[in-house]
């Protein structure tokens, strides 16, 4: 945190000595270095008020708490894109001065401040587009819910099963919500889809089992006639200071919002004289995240051949432990990623920061005749709003090809 600190006072030094030199003796240069000005003092407060109470385990979301995380997340990335251009122009001054040293033409101080101003203008306009995006996914985007219908074809599919219509929700993170009755819409979203079974992949919580206390009620009346069905993510497992396992805690929540956990195990699925099987595991993710996720343990009593699919929080279980097991899954259900919960998602353009991390962050993948799906999120951490990846509700319908 202090190395933190110390490179974020530089860059803020730098920036506002940047806006000064860039729009000497003009309302730019004053207004360049009253936005750093504030920039900081946001920073400050957020520090104060936000990530200390991180830090403590006491953390309990409000709407000025996110908007001020949000203003501090929108000028972090901001002043790095402005800084980028006055450090680039900067290079390119002192290139300059060493070709002024030699006996050629002199380009004259005149073109120089020019030139200057110019960068500082386009490097204004250009940073205005992350802030004015970050904020957007303040006020709006965390809770603009988009439903992503999902139909898949299976040749061994069992016949009761065509159209069995799966809802899966991910990454609910309750700690940050600071808006009940948008969670309330979310899950009325959720329950139009009229689902026949609905399933969690995990972090219900950002670090503690009560954060999900105020909104039990909410999930508990949701109804699937085959079930609701649960696994654990990486923040589940918590940090506690009264000497209790945060999972055991807020398992007695889920299981009292209706939800069945599977920890490591497997459930079989039955209509109409078939059945497919379920099977969920704890988190298993690459280092720092636990990899308690058994899969071995959570095949026991199946039978291969069984149409089978898993929830695994964890996308990067698929391709470590997954899609070569011995046996099938059709289909693996995942989150985690968020979708870095910034990112462009058009015809022509789908990025998000999030897949330098993560190659399957989000959506439908397939390989080997087995499909993993990557749900964006229900829910929001630390960047307490969504930026053109919305949060997500995806109903997965089962049919037989």
């Amino acid at each position: 945190m202090i190395l933190f600190l110390l490179i974020f006072g530089a860059l803020e030094v730098y920036l506002f000595n940047a806006f000064r030199g860039a729009f000497a003796g003009t309302i730019g240069a004053k207004a360049g270095m009253a936005y750093v000005v504030i920039s900081v003092i946001t920073f400050a407060i957020t520090y104060f008020r936000v990530i200390t109470a991180f830090r403590s385990g006491v953390y309990n979301a409000t709407l000025t708490n996110n908007i001020l995380m949000g203003f501090s997340v929108a000028f972090f990335f901001t002043n790095f894109v402005l800084v980028a251009v006055f450090f680039a122009e900067d290079i390119f001054r002192i290139f300059n001065y060493i070709w002024q040293l030699l006996p050629i033409k002199d380009t004259g101080e005149t073109a120089f401040a020019s030139r200057r101003q110019f960068i500082g203008t386009a490097a204004t306009l250009l940073a205005a587009v992350p802030f004015a995006s970050l904020l957007y996914g303040v006020f709006q985007g965390r809770y603009n819910y988009k439903v992503f219908p999902v139909p898949l074809k299976f040749a061994d599919l069992p016949n009761a099963f065509n159209g069995f219509k799966i809802v899966q929700i991910s990454d609910v993170h309750s700690g940050s919500f600071d808006n009940i009755s948008e969670v309330q819409r979310a899950v009325d979203i959720v329950q139009a889809q009229k689902p026949d079974m609905i399933v969690f992949t995990g972090d219900w919580v950002n670090s503690f089992a009560e954060e999900l206390k105020p909104y039990i009620d909410i999930f508990k009346a949701l109804e699937a006639p085959f079930g609701k069905y649960a696994i654990w993510g990486n923040h589940d497992y918590g940090r506690r200071q009264d000497g209790r396992n945060n999972i055991d805690v807020l398992r007695e929540f889920v299981n009292e919002a209706g939800f069945s956990v599977l920890e490591n195990g497997n459930t079989k699925i039955e209509k109409d004289g078939e059945s497919f099987r379920l099977f969920g595991v704890e988190n298993w993710g690459k280092p720092p995240f636990p990899q308690i996720g058994d899969l071995q343990k959570a095949k026991e009593n199946s039978e291969k051949g069984e149409f089978s699919i898993l929830l695994s929080h964890d996308p990067t279980h698929w391709d470590a432990k997954v899609i070569d097991d011995d046996h099938h899954f059709h289909l693996t259900l995942s989150g985690h990623t968020h979708g870095a919960q910034i990112g462009i998602e058009a015809k022509w353009l789908r990025w998000s920061p999030s897949k330098y991390i993560y190659p399957r962050w989000a959506g439908i993948y397939e390989e080997k005749g087995q499909y993993l799906y990557v749900n964006r999120g229900f829910g929001f951490l630390g960047y307490p709003g969504r930026a053109g990846i919305n949060p997500e509700i995806t109903t997965i319908e089962l049919k037989k090809a």
